[in-house]
């Protein structure tokens, strides 16, 4: 049986953040859902702190 390895919190962001698309002016934090042709993003706006 193969023991997995931890990442450190370094390793684990950089990973987290490869698959994130980059959107000016939000912060993505997680998908929500997707399907055939689209994905759901959970963003948060970086100036007024609002959820989109």
């Amino acid at each position: 049986m193969q023991q997995e390895e931890e990442l450190s919190p370094d390793e684990l962001t950089a990973l987290l953040s490869s698959y994130m698309p980059e959107i000016p002016g939000y912060r993505v934090l997680r998908r929500i859902g997707k399907g055939g042709m689209s994905q759901v993003w959970a963003c948060r706006n970086r100036w007024t702190a609002r959820w989109r």
